[in-house]
Order: C-alpha cells, then sequence, then structure tokens
C-alpha cells in the first residue's frame, strides 16, 4: 500500500473531491488531503525536520485549518509520496511573451512580429520555473522533495475581464 499525501492551498478541494471517483481504479493507495486557505498557506513551509507548517499562525488561523483537515501541520516523512498542490505560478509570464513575438514553430511573418527562437523561449521559461520554486520558499536543500502541481490556469473568460490581474490576457486576446 502506497502512502500519499496532497497538501498545499484550497485547491486540494478538487482533488479531494475527485478521489471517490478515482479511488476504486487504485486500490493500493492511501490518501491524505491536508487544505490551507491561501491567505494562511503563503505562511506554510516544509520545515528540516519534514513537518510542513505555519511559520506563523494566529489561534483563529489555527482553527480554521483545524476545523477544515483535523489537524494544523503534517509530517511528510510519513508518506511515501507527497504531492504539493496550488504552487504560485504566474502564466501570465507566458502570455506576456506573446504579446511582443510568436515562437519561432508558430510564427505568422504577415503580421511582422518577431519570431523567438525555441533555445531563448526554453531559458526563459527555466528562469521562470526557478522563480516559481524561490517565490514558493521550496527548500531545495532540504530531505523532503515533494512533487508539485500549480494552480490551475485561469478560465478563457479572463480575457474580457477589466480586474487588472488580467490585462496581460487582454491584450493578448486577438493573438492566436
Amino acid at each position: 500500500m502506497m502512502n500519499l499525501i496532497i497538501f498545499g492551498n484550497s485547491h486540494v478541494g478538487a482533488w479531494r473531491e475527485a478521489w471517490p471517483t478515482l479511488a476504486p481504479d487504485y486500490p493500493d493507495i492511501n490518501v491524505t488531503f491536508f487544505g490551507i486557505p491561501e491567505m494562511i498557506h503563503r505562511r506554510y513551509r516544509i520545515q528540516d525536520t519534514g513537518v510542513f507548517s505555519a511559520l506563523k499562525i494566529s489561534d483563529d488561523e489555527r482553527k480554521r485549518v483545524v476545523d477544515i483537515n483535523g489537524f494544523d501541520k503534517v509530517q511528510l516523512k510519513d508518506y511515501d509520496r507527497r504531492l504539493w498542490v496550488g504552487m504560485n505560478w504566474k502564466p501570465e509570464s507566458a502570455v506576456m511573451i506573446t504579446a511582443f513575438g510568436d515562437p519561432d514553430t508558430i510564427e505568422d511573418a504577415s503580421t511582422g512580429r518577431p519570431a523567438y527562437s525555441t533555445p531563448f523561449l526554453k531559458a526563459i521559461f527555466e528562469l521562470q520555473a526557478a522563480n516559481i520554486l524561490r517565490d514558493s520558499k521550496v527548500n531545495l536543500d532540504g530531505s523532503i522533495r515533494p512533487d508539485m502541481h500549480p494552480r490551475p490556469i485561469y478560465a478563457e473568460e479572463c480575457q474580457s475581464s477589466l480586474h487588472p490581474l488580467y490585462d496581460v490576457w487582454r491584450e493578448t486576446a486577438d493573438i492566436g
């Protein structure tokens, strides 16, 4: 029996909701879920001891986490596999690139937009991936190395939203 923990921000709830449907196909996997509201999740870290806990948390926040999960921290070393869900990433970084040019494999010469080489795009995306790890405070020197799953990409409706977060999506809405 493999013991798996799916932990992270509120997106853990989607995995928790889906598991009863998936579980019959994976009878040898025992899953524990540990979901934390985003604003509290930002203060959680994997400690050197392997415990996933908040650096600073109020009594009200602790109660909220316990009400959701039954506990407020978890020892990740107790699991065979660990999936950290809802990692902070910024798909806008990729979308902003398309505001100015196209990957050379899908370049449309009629637009006059520059083509980005594959090595250039690879370097940019590697930099962004490193930023995700840095910004999420993942301890790459620790003994716990979770698999990471980002937040879902935004819905297509974001291209028509007036929210400032979606500016780059609106700017690129007409680009194929």
